[in-house]
């Protein structure tokens, strides 16, 4: 009761609890920072009982507290085994956008009307991008590059994996912001990955007030992060529990972090995949060797993963394999890397 009273302040009384109709939507269900224990949670039936938010959250879907109330929630795939299945009365899975749909999305997000139908055969070209095409953010980010590089007749090739679709979506956005501000916001991108890789290890989209002090995050850089970057990272109200900030999407999550592994991965400038101190020594002697050290770390370290949240992570990181990194390469073309 205290909990929705801080949610919906006077929308629900203790006396008319039990017999209101009630529809809780837990959206997100990987994002809960609350331990989900089914097997130890203690059983509590009365509303009114102080207990602990995991508590609530367990005895809630278990049917033990307001048992006539409705429970909608929504995962990713790789969570839906986070509640056993003798509490899910009905599963549905969404596949996003069909045919018509998709191609309707981008006539709405393309300004040019000339070139809606080159964007829609490109897509259709590659089958990488196909398949992402049921994606709203997908359609958003292809419909903002390809209307860019059809409506200035780039010579550039066009994309045809969702890195290079990335890569040129991020390019024309650092365009932007440097058109905005006069400058050129590449440590900011790499600050952004930084985020993005050490969430990624904790397997969640969002970023809290305890991240920033387990991170030694500066308290205004995600406030100024998700004012300049909004397509990547969005400042969240919680109805007065305060605010969290988020990636719009986990690909967006995925690939800033394979970004700044790339970079930053440089014995000289300290490597985030934590080798041994004779490791570091031996790539410092074979600096080309660098590169494939990387990708094999890479590897093992996704395949450690009991949930795969490495998985397309390592997908965008291997697309760099083809390139030689070097230790005198500037960070901004180290972005070039993922082309």
């Amino acid at each position: 009761m205290q909990l929705l009273d801080l949610l919906f302040p006077k929308l629900l009384k203790p006396e008319t609890l039990e017999r209101s109709q009630i529809l809780f939507i837990w959206d997100g269900l990987g994002e809960l920072r609350f331990p989900l224990n089914f097997k130890n949670t203690k059983s509590c039936t009365d509303p009114m009982t102080p207990v602990s938010i995991g508590c609530i959250l367990v005895n809630l879907l278990k049917g033990n507290l307001l048992p006539s109330a409705q429970i909608l929630v929504t995962s990713r795939l790789k969570d839906a085994g986070l509640i056993p299945p003798e509490h899910i009365q009905m599963v549905v899975e969404l596949h996003g956008f069909d045919d018509l749909q998709w191609e309707e999305q981008i006539r709405s997000e393309v300004i040019d009307q000339n070139v809606v139908a080159r964007v829609t055969v490109h897509v259709k070209s590659s089958r990488t991008l196909y398949i992402m095409r049921s994606l709203p953010f997908f359609c958003q980010m292809a419909s903002t590059v390809l209307e860019e590089l059809f409506s200035n007749s780039c010579t550039t090739d066009l994309p045809l994996t969702l890195t290079e679709m990335f890569t040129h979506f991020l390019l024309i956005q650092m365009k932007r912001q440097v058109e905005k501000s006069t400058k050129s916001d590449t440590e900011e991108i790499l600050k952004l990955g930084k985020l993005a890789w050490h969430m990624l290890e904790k397997d969640t989209l969002t970023f809290m007030e305890k991240d920033q002090r387990e991170t030694s995050t500066d308290p205004l850089l995600p406030v100024k992060l998700s004012e300049d970057w909004p397509m990547f990272f969005r400042k969240q109200n919680l109805m007065g529990l305060g605010k969290i900030y988020r990636f719009t999407h986990p690909s967006v999550q995925e690939f800033l972090a394979a970004l700044y592994v790339a970079v930053h991965y440089e014995p000289s400038k300290g490597n985030v995949m934590f080798f041994t101190l004779a490791e570091k020594a031996q790539m410092l002697l074979n600096p080309t060797d660098v590169p494939t050290d990387m990708h094999r770390r890479a590897v093992d370290r996704a395949l450690q993963s009991k949930t795969g949240q490495l998985d397309i992570f390592l997908l965008f990181l291997l697309a760099s394999l083809q390139v030689q990194a070097t230790s005198c390469c500037p960070a901004f073309s180290k972005i070039h890397l993922f082309m």
